[in-house]
């Protein structure tokens, strides 16, 4: 830290012992588990299945692969919990070490064992010298315990004790190398012959790591935790041996127990910006803001305040959607739920402050519009397959640009957004498409041919001024004026002419084509229960199946299906 602090918390686990490198602390840990191999034992490792058992898991896969002559004894762990901990680990290569991120970034990972496999209690085959690491690490119970009573009776076997051990557990009595141990039921005694070695590779810090780190942050106060009263009894006799001359206050207190400390009530300001520039007297007031901030004070004029506040900042988003239908039908889609406003040429512009003169025409071209006041939304190529959306990002506008995404997403791909089954009915409305006049005159009709009586392409109105041609598409089944704008479509042609304006389709007996783009497309209707889309263009394939899809939901049997064969 930057300053020195007032009171440390320290833990005190191994008092003022100091432990081997880590380097000579895996030399041992490899040494006693192939010495218990080679005389024909199986070594147990009781391990704690987070962060230890992975560990020690890449030391011995490790020492696997480069010794040949050990390939014959088997590897096992034991714990569902390690086996779901190693997905993790892969799954977060940039939490773990230098070394494993390297290998990583090489296509190398470490965490897929050759040499270790899993294994369960049922499983398990003690069928000769092996390794198996276990849970519980503490030999408490579980499948480390009944392991361990079926084999430390044989002096060939072997246990190697690498994380912490706890009072009063059965693994902190077996360092203790007594001859005999309890059974798990309690009615047992075990004969202890097994070998016992103990390598800790803890995470906890030693006591020359622990005093180096005190040296280096100076504390007026340290108090020492997690340890045993011998250790830290043991640790403050000795910082206080090794700190004497830098007064330091070092409290050992048992849990539950308050250690009270006094603290200076002494509190430092420094006056700075146009304050620090006035001349001050012996006895002068001085007037000002005191700004708090991590335990420091400054004093300042009033008119300094905004040259310290935090500067403000947005984050301006954009998105890319596709959207390969018409602009009118995604104004008509938008303006079901938002206020949409087109914008002119002049506010469709690139947001860039160096636009070329290209993108200057391309934006004369471009519509745009802005929905709610705060989403711009426009045509990203003149192909007009896709939309692009930006605003600046808050809660309240990126709940709108969600709304609208969802909603242009379900109008293109969701046939249940895009019709409705009700009277067999479009929800792309064609009444939309006619002219002022042609509305005008369809809506004051009183009564339309049912559609049985339509077999032209055209609608003759009666009680008007003047006949009236309709377009093919716009077919009503309607008999109320009121009712006049649901509209129904007659064949699938029909519907792709819908969806294609402005595109030439053709239709024979048994086949329909166009092109979209200059791709051509052709539908085989020669079989009305399954179409056949053919496209070059596998985006555009989809898109006129989803098309049909529609259709036939709106249509109905026997004139289409859902199913479509693809080629």
């Amino acid at each position: 830290p930057d300053r020195r602090p007032d009171v440390l918390i320290v833990e005190s686990t191994f008092g003022i012992r100091q432990l081997e490198p880590v380097p000579e602390r895996e030399r041992l840990f490899i040494k006693y588990v192939t010495q218990i191999l080679r005389r024909g034992g199986r070594c147990l490792i009781p391990v704690f299945a987070l962060g230890r058992a992975q560990e020690l898991m890449l030391i011995l896969e490790e020492y696997w692969r480069r010794d040949p002559s050990i390939q014959l004894f088997p590897v096992f762990y034991s714990s569902n919990l390690a086996a779901n901990a190693i997905t993790a680990f892969q799954s977060f290569p940039g939490m773990m070490n230098k070394r494993i991120q390297k290998q990583m970034h090489k296509g190398q990972n470490p965490f897929n064992f050759k040499f270790i496999k899993q294994t369960t209690a049922n499983r398990f085959s003690d069928d000769g010298p092996c390794v198996l690491l276990a849970t519980p690490g503490l030999l408490d119970t579980g499948f480390s315990r009944r392991m361990f009573e079926r084999w430390c009776s044989d002096e060939r076997n072997g246990i190697v004790v690498a994380g912490y051990t706890v009072a009063g557990t059965l693994i902190d009595e077996v360092l203790q190398e007594p001859d005999t141990v309890n059974s798990m039921d309690g009615h047992t005694q075990l004969e202890l012959n097994m070998g016992i070695h103990k390598v800790s590779f803890t995470a906890h810090a030693d006591y020359p790591e622990t005093s180096h780190f005190i040296d280096e942050v100076q504390p007026k106060d340290i108090i020492l935790v997690h340890g045993r009263k011998t250790e830290m009894s043991r640790m403050k006799a000795q910082l206080d041996k090794d700190k004497k001359d830098s007064n330091m206050r070092i409290s050992t207190p048992a849990n539950a127990h308050t250690v009270q400390i006094e603290m200076s009530g002494r509190k430092v300001a420094r006056i700075v910006k146009s304050l620090a520039e006035q001349p001050l007297e012996d006895d002068d007031l001085l007037s000002g803001i005191i700004v708090e901030k991590d335990f420091s004070y400054t004093i300042l004029d009033p008119s300094d305040l905004e040259q310290l506040s935090v500067a403000s900042w947005s984050v301006q988003q954009s998105l890319i959607v596709p959207f390969p239908l018409k602009d009118d039908r995604l104004v008509h889609f938008l303006s079901t739920l938002f206020e949409v406003e087109e914008l002119s040429p002049d506010e469709t512009g690139s947001s860039s402050a160096m636009k070329t003169e290209s993108d200057a025409d391309k934006d004369s071209k471009t519509r745009s519009w802005v929905v709610q006041g705060v989403v711009k939304i426009k045509r990203t190529s003149e192909s007009g397959h896709t939309v692009k959306l930006e605003w600046k990002s808050s809660p309240v506008n990126d709940m709108i640009s969600d709304a609208i995404v969802s909603l242009l997403m379900s109008c293109t791909t969701d046939p249940g957004a895009v019709l409705q089954s009700q009277q067999n009915c479009c929800v792309l409305n064609p009444f939309n498409a006619l002219n002022e006049k042609d509305k005008s005159t369809f809506i004051r009709a009183k009564d339309i041919q049912k559609r049985s009586s339509l077999a032209n392409s055209s609608l003759e109105l009666k009680g008007t001024d003047e006949d009236v041609k309709l377009p093919d598409l716009l077919l009503s089944s309607s008999t109320n004026a009121g009712e006049s704008e649901a509209l129904s479509i007659r064949n699938p042609l029909d519907f792709l002419k819908l969806y294609f304006e402005g595109v030439s389709i053709v239709e024979d007996e048994n086949s329909i084509q166009f092109e979209h783009n200059g791709v051509p497309v052709q539908v085989d209707t020669s079989d009305p229960k399954c179409l056949v889309v053919e496209c070059q263009d596998a985006s555009l394939r989809l898109h006129v199946e989803r098309v049909c899809r529609m259709a036939g939901l709106a249509l109905g049997p026997p004139a289409l299906v859902n199913t479509l064969s693809k080629k």
